[in-house]
Parts: C-alpha cells; structure tokens; sequence
C-alpha cells in the first residue's frame, strides 16, 4: 500500500518595507507564532533596509523554528539584506533561493 497524501505546503512569512527599531519585536512574534511548523518559507524579496535590531529578530526567530526541528529557507533577499546577513555573520543561518516555487521544491 502506498500513502498517496501530498507532503504539507510549508506557509510563507513575508517581511514588507524596511525593518527599523520596534519592527524587530513585531517580526520576533511573528516567527515565534511560527516555531511550531516544520518548515517555514521567509519571503524577503520585499525586504528593503534592516537595522541591527530587526536582524537580530530575523535571526532569533529563524533560529526558533530550528530548535523546533522546522527548516527555514529565505526566499530573494535583496542585495542590501544580503551584505546585512553576511556582516553580522548570518549569512549561512538558513538556504537561500531565488523564489517561493524553489524554496518548495527545496523542502520536498
């Protein structure tokens, strides 16, 4: 007998504008609601500037979801997120890829 249910559809967290002061606290929340799943898609194609603070958030909240067991993959951060990633050293902290369709294709 083969189990013939679709693996679930991970959901999609998408991060609009740019992530200034009290926006890290709001993105902390939003990812820790989120530590539950197994695997979580963090659109940042829409994602201008981040401060310090806010990408502290992204990465505690990313890390969360991985004690939880979940995987993370970050979906076309722009070149301004990228350089923030890597000088705070978090550049390697999930997978990253170009669209939602690849980042599913990733986790399947």
């Amino acid at each position: 007998m083969h189990d013939l249910r679709e693996p679930p559809v991970a959901p999609v967290l998408r991060l609009v504008g740019d992530l200034v002061g009290s926006g890290g606290a709001g993105i902390r929340s939003a990812l820790a609601t989120m530590a539950g799943e197994p695997d979580l898609i963090l659109d940042l194609a829409d994602m201008g500037f981040v401060d310090a603070a806010s990408l502290g958030a992204v990465a505690s909240g990313i890390r969360a979801v991985q004690r939880g067991g979940g995987r993370v993959v970050i979906v076309s951060p722009r070149p301004s997120v990228t350089r923030a990633l890597t000088a705070a050293g978090l550049a390697g902290i999930a997978p990253v890829t170009e669209s939602v369709a690849e980042a599913r294709l990733l986790m399947n």
